[in-house]
Protein backbone atom coordinates (compact mmCIF):
# COMPACT_ATOMS: atom_id res chain seq x y z
CA UNK A 1 0.00 0.00 0.00
CA UNK A 2 0.85 3.36 -0.75
CA UNK A 3 -0.34 6.94 -0.58
CA UNK A 4 -0.26 9.43 -3.70
CA UNK A 5 -1.43 12.67 -3.62
CA UNK A 6 -3.92 13.41 -6.18
CA UNK A 7 -2.75 16.06 -8.20
CA UNK A 8 -6.29 16.48 -10.20
CA UNK A 9 -9.86 15.66 -9.53
CA UNK A 10 -10.37 11.66 -9.80
CA UNK A 11 -12.86 8.92 -9.26
CA UNK A 12 -11.83 6.18 -7.21
CA UNK A 13 -13.85 3.26 -6.31
CA UNK A 14 -17.01 5.20 -7.25
CA UNK A 15 -16.19 8.29 -4.77
CA UNK A 16 -14.81 11.63 -6.51
CA UNK A 17 -11.68 12.96 -4.82
CA UNK A 18 -10.50 16.43 -5.39
CA UNK A 19 -6.81 17.87 -6.49
CA UNK A 20 -4.75 17.29 -3.46
CA UNK A 21 -6.67 14.59 -1.78
CA UNK A 22 -4.49 11.60 -0.25
CA UNK A 23 -5.12 8.16 -1.74
CA UNK A 24 -3.91 4.94 -0.04
CA UNK A 25 -4.09 2.40 -2.76
CA UNK A 26 -2.19 -0.86 -3.50
CA UNK A 27 1.09 -0.87 -5.45
CA UNK A 28 -0.30 -1.33 -8.61
CA UNK A 29 -3.10 1.06 -8.51
CA UNK A 30 -0.19 3.54 -6.81
CA UNK A 31 1.81 3.10 -10.09
CA UNK A 32 -0.76 3.41 -12.86
CA UNK A 33 -1.99 6.71 -10.95
CA UNK A 34 1.58 8.14 -11.08
CA UNK A 35 1.81 6.84 -14.90
CA UNK A 36 -1.78 8.59 -15.76
CA UNK A 37 -0.16 12.09 -14.12
CA UNK A 38 -3.11 11.75 -11.97
CA UNK A 39 -1.56 11.51 -8.63
CA UNK A 40 2.15 11.61 -6.95
CA UNK A 41 3.43 9.65 -4.55
CA UNK A 42 3.09 10.96 -0.97
CA UNK A 43 7.04 11.54 0.39
CA UNK A 44 6.97 12.04 4.25
CA UNK A 45 10.04 13.83 5.77
CA UNK A 46 10.38 13.30 9.58
CA UNK A 47 9.95 16.12 11.22
CA UNK A 48 13.05 18.43 12.50
CA UNK A 49 13.77 17.80 16.11
CA UNK A 50 13.14 20.54 17.75
CA UNK A 51 15.35 22.31 20.00
CA UNK A 52 13.49 22.34 23.41
CA UNK A 53 16.16 24.50 25.36
CA UNK A 54 15.66 28.24 25.50
CA UNK A 55 18.70 30.41 25.56
CA UNK A 56 18.14 32.12 29.24
CA UNK A 57 17.92 35.79 29.29
CA UNK A 58 19.83 38.07 31.92
CA UNK A 59 17.21 39.42 34.29
CA UNK A 60 17.28 43.39 34.61
CA UNK A 61 18.74 42.85 38.25
CA UNK A 62 22.26 40.53 36.94
CA UNK A 63 24.88 42.52 37.09
CA UNK A 64 26.89 43.58 33.43
CA UNK A 65 29.66 41.54 33.09
CA UNK A 66 31.78 45.25 33.32
CA UNK A 67 30.55 45.36 36.72
CA UNK A 68 32.19 42.21 37.87
CA UNK A 69 35.26 42.30 36.35
CA UNK A 70 37.78 40.85 39.50
CA UNK A 71 40.77 41.61 37.09
CA UNK A 72 41.63 44.36 39.26
CA UNK A 73 42.51 46.68 36.47
CA UNK A 74 40.33 49.66 37.18
CA UNK A 75 39.65 50.68 33.79
CA UNK A 76 36.67 51.17 31.74
CA UNK A 77 34.61 48.69 29.62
Amino acid sequence: MRDIRLLKPHTHAGTPHPAGYLLTVDDATADWLVAQGVGDVERFMPAAPQDTRRARRPKPSDPHIADTDTTGDDHEH
